[in-house]
C-alpha cells in the first residue's frame, strides 16, 4: 500500500475543529498536542493547515528525550514537559540537588 493511499492513524476532525478556533483577535492564539508519537507528529505536520505551537510530553532530568525534543524543534514546535521533577515512580528518587531545591521551596 502506498503512503498516499494509507489511512491516517489520526482522526483529523478534532484538529480541524481546533484550527477553526485560532483567530488573531478574540480567539485562541495557539493550539498544541500532547503525548503524540513521532509518526503522529509527522502526520499532523503533513496534513494540518496550522502546525501545533507546542507539544507536551513527559520530560525531566531522568527522562530527557533529547532526540525527540530536537525532532519537534525541526518542525518549529515548542516542547513543554510534564512531571518536570520526575514522575511518581518510586524508582525515580530525586537527586540531592533536587531535594535541596524542594526543601528551599518547602515542598518536601
Amino acid at each position: 500500500m502506498s503512503a498516499q493511499s494509507r489511512k491516517p492513524s489520526l482522526d483529523f476532525q478534532t484538529w480541524k475543529a481546533m484550527e477553526k478556533l485560532v483567530r488573531p483577535v478574540r480567539g485562541t492564539r495557539f493550539i498544541g498536542i500532547s503525548n503524540f508519537s513521532p509518526s503522529q507528529v509527522s502526520e499532523v505536520v503533513g496534513n494540518a493547515t496550522i502546525i501545533p505551537k507546542v507539544h507536551q510530553f513527559e520530560l525531566h532530568p531522568y527522562l530527557q528525550q533529547t532526540a525527540w525534543v530536537e525532532e519537534n524543534f525541526k518542525h518549529d514546535i515548542t516542547v513543554t514537559g510534564y512531571a518536570p521533577l520526575s514522575n511518581t515512580n518510586p524508582v525515580s528518587i530525586p537527586s540531592a540537588s533536587i531535594r535541596i531545591v524542594c526543601k528551599a521551596r518547602i515542598l518536601s
